[in-house]
């Protein structure tokens, strides 16, 4: 049961906003008798958007309780458990590699290696600084985030062998940006 709750866990997505929501609503509350129209309307906003996060941890929640019962009744929750205590974690163990899957952290979502069509390096600028570095997929004709990586390249060999993990899993996946 314990190996069950940590790998929950890790593919999970949007645990913050359980705690963050109420905060925000209770804030909109305060703002909301404000005295003048803009508090007013801020405190509106905050109250939507607080109420909004809870509302997408009951539903994210809600959909991995589905996904966690549909492993158990096909009866791949224990290979799945085996497979991810295995796994071994790359870039900050934000991305787990096992042997027939990928664990992306807080995703939500399990990968196969065959499932991936595509796989390159995603770098954001801003003011021609970089300011962020991920490994991304396309899976089913979806981006996804697998990764976040280092900044500035610190991490280009390991990455290589990810990618080198990769070809050598699904020899059919494209790597790179070009198509």
């Amino acid at each position: 049961m314990e190996q069950e709750k940590a790998f929950r866990k890790y593919i999970s997505e949007g645990y913050t906003s359980l705690y963050l929501g109420p905060i925000l609503a209770l804030l909109g509350g305060i703002m909301f008798f404000a005295e003048s129209v803009i508090g007013y309307l801020v405190g509106l906003f905050l109250i939507v958007l607080g109420v909004y996060m809870v509302y997408c941890w009951f539903r994210d929640k809600k959909q991995m309780d589905r996904q966690m019962e549909a492993w158990r009744n096909t009866g791949a929750i224990q290979s799945l458990l085996a497979e991810f205590q295995q796994s071994a974690p790359v870039f900050k163990d934000t991305l787990r590699l096992g042997q027939t899957r990928l664990f992306p952290k807080g995703a939500g979502k399990v990968l196969t290696y065959g499932e991936l069509a595509k796989v390159y390096q995603y770098v954001h600028k801003r003011n021609f600084v970089e300011d962020r570095r991920e490994l991304r997929a396309v899976v089913a004709g979806k981006e996804i985030t697998l990764a976040n990586l280092p900044l500035k390249g610190k991490g280009d060999e390991e990455l290589k062998k990810v990618l080198g993990f990769f070809l050598m899993k699904n020899p059919g996946i494209h790597v790179g940006y070009n198509n």
